[in-house]
């Protein structure tokens, strides 16, 4: 048998490194979308932080503008109160 000739022996070693060098690779990837995944999932816990506070701070507002409305809706009940009179004079002295 020459130097040159390729054995079972060399085959299975030669498969054997490509084994262990793809699960090293496998297991580096592994690793490498670990830490990107953990990344992500600390931006994508900011943004619900931030969407959070600034839904509060709508939310906020709109009570806000809630109060306001239902003022500005009682002060013109007060002067159509107020107006309701004198519109009956002056219906009075129309029918009249």
């Amino acid at each position: 048998m020459a130097d040159t000739d390729i054995t079972l022996k060399m085959i299975l070693e030669h498969m054997q490194a490509m084994r262990s060098d793809l699960l090293q690779r496998i297991d580096d990837l592994g690793k490498t979308l670990s830490i990107r995944i953990d990344g992500l999932q600390g931006q994508i816990d900011g943004n619900q932080r931030s969407l959070q506070a600034q839904i509060n701070g709508l939310e906020r507002q709109i009570a806000t503008l809630q109060v306001g409305v239902e003022n500005i809706d009682k002060r013109l009940d007060e002067i159509k109160i107020e107006e309701l009179p004198k519109r009956v004079r002056a219906l009075e002295k129309a029918i009249a």
